[in-house]
Formats: C-alpha cells, sequence, structure tokens
C-alpha cells in the first residue's frame, strides 16, 4: 500500500500528540533521545548503548511502528536517516520537528 504523506508542519501539535500517545515506552524513550539533541547524528550503536538495547538493529526495529504511525497520519518521519560514506546508519531530528515533539511528549 502506498500512502501519499506530507511533512510534519507546526501546525500539526495535536496530531503530533496522538502519534506521540501511540508510542511504545521504548520508541518514546528512542525518539526522545533524537528530541533532546535536534541536529545531532546517533549510530543505531549508539543508540543502543543509550536505551540499554540488544544491538544497533534494535533501533531500527523500534523505529518500525512509529513509521506506520506516522503514515497513518499522513506525515513523513519524525526523524532522518542517513549512511554517511558507507558508514552504518545514523539518525537525527530536525530542530522544527523536534520542537513540535518535544510539545507533544509534554
Amino acid at each position: 500500500m502506498n500512502i501519499a504523506t506530507q511533512p510534519w508542519t507546526p501546525s500539526d501539535a495535536d496530531l503530533a500528540a496522538e502519534v506521540w500517545d501511540r508510542l511504545s515506552d521504548k520508541a518514546r524513550a528512542l525518539l526522545s533521545v533524537l528530541v533532546d539533541a535536534p541536529g545531532r547524528e546517533f549510530s543505531g550503536q549508539e543508540l543502543a548503548e543509550l536505551l540499554g538495547l540488544s544491538g544497533s538493529q534494535s533501533a531500527a526495529g523500534i523505529l518500525s511502528r512509529p513509521s506506520r504511525l506516522c503514515a497513518e497520519a499522513g506525515r513523513g518521519y519524525m526523524w532522518r536517516w542517513r549512511y554517511p560514506d558507507g558508514q552504518p546508519c545514523v539518525y537525527s531530528m530536525d530542530e522544527d520537528i523536534a520542537a513540535l515533539f518535544r510539545g507533544a511528549r509534554g
């Protein structure tokens, strides 16, 4: 199924709160790391160590449900990811989206 999405905007505060409320505790913990350090890139391994997870693949697994929730809300992912120079994936969050989800987090 292909769902068209839009980027998150500051006017999405209620929608962001709805998505945040549906996240698992582990997803909230992982995304809170990104929310609290906008623009900083974290490797999957670093996130796993910070959250006491079993390995770098754990971060990707935890983001599975949030990705579905974002799609259901008609929005893109709240985080960014990239593979710098063939290295393992790194995750980050833009400042404007971090501010939106800081508000949603309460």
